[in-house]
């Protein structure tokens, strides 16, 4: 699991993230990864609780053509939680 620790964007990501209806992570919610990735910009996550629609890559592919991705978040947003394992005896409270 995952703990989202920066929910701080800049102006421009925020036009950007408005603009095609991106939904962001918060600060203070878990997350769980989806896929980890390796972007221009580092490490960063997909993830199972945030499913967003493909936006247009500024830049066109290798022979032109244009592309779309999925933001993801880069990996420094985040805290990894080690939650320990609960035995099943542990949730009963009867």
């Amino acid at each position: 699991m995952l703990e989202c620790t920066n929910d701080s964007f800049t102006i421009d990501q925020r036009i950007l993230f408005a603009r095609f209806n991106i939904k962001v992570p918060v600060v203070g919610n878990m997350y769980s990864i989806r896929k980890k990735l390796i972007t221009q910009n580092g490490p960063a996550y997909l993830l199972n609780e945030i499913i967003n629609p493909k936006i247009p890559n500024e830049n066109s592919g290798p022979e032109g053509e244009d592309y779309c991705f999925e933001v993801s978040w880069a990996t420094f947003r985040f805290s990894i939680l080690d939650l320990p394992e609960v035995e099943q005896e542990e949730l009963d409270y009867t």
